[in-house]
């Protein structure tokens, strides 16, 4: 907290207002002496990597492409195939259930 300029005080209250909103999980631990929480994401933010070969991203029918169109996400075969592509090459990564939310913050623990 010492980055962003905040007490103590005001990183618990966020921290809290995270943890309401599902968004982490709080581990509570003794560091140096003092009682302290370890946040741990329960999802992980999108990389660009992650969408670095979607299709759309070069498709020249992108600007009028929406689920209420002609043109639209529901029958594009370009996507469709890259995300059958996706799943084929990383099964467990589309698996919600292959990492549970708690599994997932735990294999990000540094300890």
């Amino acid at each position: 907290m010492r980055e962003l300029e905040a007490s103590s005080r005001e990183g618990s209250r966020v921290a809290i207002k995270l943890e309401e909103k599902g968004l982490i999980r709080r581990e509570k631990e003794l560091q140096g002496g003092r009682w302290t929480y370890r946040l741990f994401p329960k999802r992980m933010p999108a990389s660009i990597e992650s969408i670095a070969n979607c299709p759309c991203l070069l498709c020249k029918d992108n600007a009028r492409c929406d689920p209420t169109t002609t043109i639209s996400p529901k029958d594009c075969v370009k996507l469709t195939e890259w995300i059958v592509a996706l799943g084929e090459s990383a099964p467990d990564a589309l698996d919600e259930d292959a990492l549970g939310e708690d599994s997932f913050a735990e294999s990000m623990d540094p300890r």
